[in-house]
């Protein structure tokens, strides 16, 4: 396990609070974040995308790659996958290219995954996920306590037996961590 937290260690962090887990035999994904005091999770079929696999081609972190096209989520994304790498998989959610997910971006570019390395291990590294640690949800309740959270986290809190003090006494905060006021992150990878 040493192995594993060293790894885990190095790798960039980006300031996503969630963690996807992919079970490729039973072909499901598990979605879990830390959401007030709660580890929540939701699972969903894997294979979410329908690809359409273009002829152009091309080079992406000195790999040879090849165009796909789709739609998820409420937004159209371009990914360029490499055959020399036979792993249908990428990052997020994105699965099912013959190829691995070298790169993908969505239409905006508001969304972009590239591969900066890639390197074989030596041994494989021992990983298990227990779902008994966290709360399931369905990925619509999972996405209603997010978008609560958002809208009045401090009630969020409270209701959870937090209260925020300021001076000398408590106040019923209205601050919204989103900045469109819905209660949603501005700009979510998931639009649908």
């Amino acid at each position: 396990m040493a192995n594993f937290a060293e790894m885990r260690s190095k790798i960039p962090q980006t300031k996503f609070g969630y963690s996807i887990y992919k079970n490729i035999q039973k072909g499901k994904l598990t979605v879990t974040e830390k959401v007030v005091k709660d580890q929540l999770r939701y699972v969903e079929d894997k294979n979410l995308m329908d690809w359409k696999i273009e002829d152009e081609t091309g080079e992406c972190s000195g790999y040879e790659v090849q165009k796909a096209q789709t739609h998820f989520a409420g937004r159209d994304y371009t990914a360029w996958f490499s055959p020399e790498i036979p792993i249908s998989d990428g990052p997020y959610k994105f699965n099912g290219l013959p190829g691995l997910i070298v790169e993908i971006h969505d239409k905006k570019e508001n969304y972009v995954f590239r591969l900066t390395k890639f390197q074989g291990l030596k041994n494989p590294i021992p990983f298990q996920f227990n779902p008994e640690n966290y709360l399931n949800a369905s990925q619509k309740q999972f996405k209603n306590i997010k978008k609560e959270f958002y809208r009045n986290p401090y009630a969020a809190l409270a209701k959870v037996g937090i209260k925020i003090m300021d001076g000398n006494d408590t106040h019923e905060k209205t601050g919204k961590i989103s900045d469109n006021g819905s209660g949603e992150l501005s700009n979510p990878i998931e639009l649908e």
